[in-house]
């Protein structure tokens, strides 16, 4: 099966990954500059830091912006981020753990696809298929997710031909979940399906 295609990351996208990954090259260059010309070090230092700080906060307004056009128009094709797990699996096995991905809904097939987090998001396996997927519950929050990046993301419970995932997404992405798949409902709508605590 082909891989789940996804919306390009942007260059401001693009621009944040380098950024975070590699944070010492930009505050090296900028230190030694500042060095050059006569500031004492810890001078430097704080004045690298604050340009730095200032910098991220220029540029998380258009990657956040970036983004979030990217994961819409994803969203509209059924394409969303997530991670799932299958809590009723041995505790401590893989399949306990959270495993991070994109998921794709066609109709009640859930198609899954664990990805790295590098610059593109790149596929690390092969698209696992749910099919019949039914709504079963549905909480604010994904207790235990390891992912502190994700801590807005809430969960929902699956019912499919390949088991009980435990799906964690953000808020848009469940809810669209929930509109397709409510419980019972085939695709009908969220309804009918019930809420568990987080």
């Amino acid at each position: 099966m082909e891989d789940i295609k996804r919306a390009p990351r942007g260059r401001w996208e693009k621009l944040g990954f380098w950024l975070l990954v590699f944070p010492v090259v930009p505050t090296l260059v900028l230190s030694d500059i500042l060095e050059a010309v006569g500031l004492p070090f810890w001078v430097s230092l704080l004045v690298t830091g604050l340009f730095l700080g200032i910098g991220y906060y220029l540029l998380m307004k258009p990657l956040k912006a970036e983004r979030a056009d990217r994961l819409a128009s994803d969203l509209e094709s059924g394409i969303f981020d997530c991670a799932i797990r299958f809590p009723q699996s041995t505790p401590g096995s893989l399949r306990d753990l959270w495993e991070i991905g994109v998921g794709r809904l066609q109709a009640t097939t859930l198609l899954f696809q664990t990805r790295v987090e590098d610059e593109q998001g790149s596929p690390a396996g092969p698209v696992k298929t749910f099919r019949n997927a039914v709504l079963t519950a549905s909480s604010e929050a994904p207790a235990g997710t390891p992912f502190r990046w994700q801590r807005d993301w809430k969960h929902v419970h699956l019912q499919t031909s390949g088991g009980l995932p435990q799906v964690a997404a953000s808020e848009q992405a469940c809810a669209f979940l929930e509109a397709e798949l409510g419980s019972g409902s085939g695709g009908t709508g969220a309804s009918a399906h019930t809420r568990t605590p987080g």
